[in-house]
């Protein structure tokens, strides 16, 4: 429809009686509700009184026939009032297609309100028109962000208050262990003077602080120095066994392999020496055939000195020396083979 013809009218009718209460007619009344815009702002002052929405809201009325609004306080962009304007199909369908009310937000005219709509029923039960009544959304809708803004700026804050102080007490803590630790590196590394220093806590860490500068205070006396010096020398002898236990299993490897070695190298040399040396005729030979057929092989086996070390503390490696071994020099038909002495 391009224009709206229709009016609806709040309508009375009375009967007229005579004074023997016989019907002699009907008398009729009506309002027209169509641009009645005092009617709807009454309504409006009834449901949204003074104070009851926050700043920058306000509530709106209308009145619809059917899905046209012919009487409201909703304003379009230049102020004026959306009449003629149509609600939305979303709404339409609801209430004046299913006959149910619309509690949820609403899109009107230019804005999102949150709103009700509830069908208006004729004489005979037919919907013919919806009552509306809403406020703005915007100021609400601020309201909450502002408000979770705030609980998250909140919670921050509590946040780095509860870390600083959380820190601040773990730096009460960890400070003192720290001075006990570097305190107990130098006395470990010969400085006697050190001391942990006056500690604020009164914890059992600060106990502990003053029981360490005690106990370092007792052992720098004159009569406790020769026990001082005889924990410096296990702490010494104990350092030493460290470094050497990796030189000590290397040298094991390596007596190992020369084992291995000299081992295999002998029982090559005994079995040339018996398939070369013993009695009969065969074995003899003269020099000039021992020069001409094959060299003379001559080896002198030198001590080998092996020193290990188990000691925790080192100490001076002593030498074993074997005396020279010789070997008889023979000719022998097989090359010859190296000797060694263990």
């Amino acid at each position: 429809r391009l224009a709206e013809t229709r009016g609806m009218v709040i309508h009375t009718a009375a009967p007229v009686l005579d004074a023997k209460g016989t019907l002699i007619g009907i008398l009729q009344a009506g309002v027209l509700l169509n641009r009645n815009l005092e009617f709807v702002d009454r309504i409006n002052d009834i449901v949204y009184r003074d104070g009851s929405l926050p700043t920058g809201s306000h509530g709106t009325a209308t009145l619809f026939l059917d899905d046209v609004r012919i009487s409201t306080n909703v304003r379009l962009f230049q102020g004026e009032r959306a009449l003629g304007t149509r609600v939305s199909k979303a709404v339409r369908d609801r209430v004046l297609g299913e006959g149910t009310t619309w509690l949820d937000r609403a899109f009107v005219v230019k804005d999102w309100y949150i709103s009700a709509y509830d069908p208006i029923l004729d004489s005979r039960g037919t919907r013919v028109g919806m009552l509306y009544v809403g406020y703005l959304e915007a100021p609400f809708r601020e309201a909450k962000i502002a408000g979770l803004a705030a609980i998250i700026i909140l919670f921050l804050l509590i946040s780095v208050a509860g870390s600083m102080l959380s820190l601040a007490f773990a730096r009460r803590i960890f400070k003192p262990l720290e001075r006990m630790n570097d305190t107990m590196q130098a006395v470990q590394r010969g400085d006697l003077a050190a001391r942990v220093g006056a500690v604020q806590s009164r914890d059992e860490v600060g106990h502990i602080a003053r029981d360490l500068d005690g106990l370092l205070d007792t052992l720098a006396r004159p009569e406790m120095e020769p026990l001082a010096q005889k924990i410096f020398a296990l702490r010494f002898e104990q350092t030493m066994a460290d470094v050497l236990r990796p030189l000590s299993a290397r040298c094991d490897s390596a007596k190992a392999i020369i084992d291995a070695y000299c081992g295999a190298t002998d029982r090559a040399n005994s079995n040339a020496t018996t398939h070369s040396i013993g009695p009969g005729p065969s074995n003899t030979r003269n020099s000039s055939d021992a020069t001409t057929d094959s060299p003379v092989v001559t080896a002198t086996i030198q001590p080998a000195v092996i020193a290990r070390d188990n000691q925790m503390a080192p100490t001076r490696p002593t030498a074993n020396p074997m005396p020279n071994m010789e070997v008889t020099p023979v000719a022998v038909d097989a090359p010859p083979y190296p000797t060694c002495s263990t």
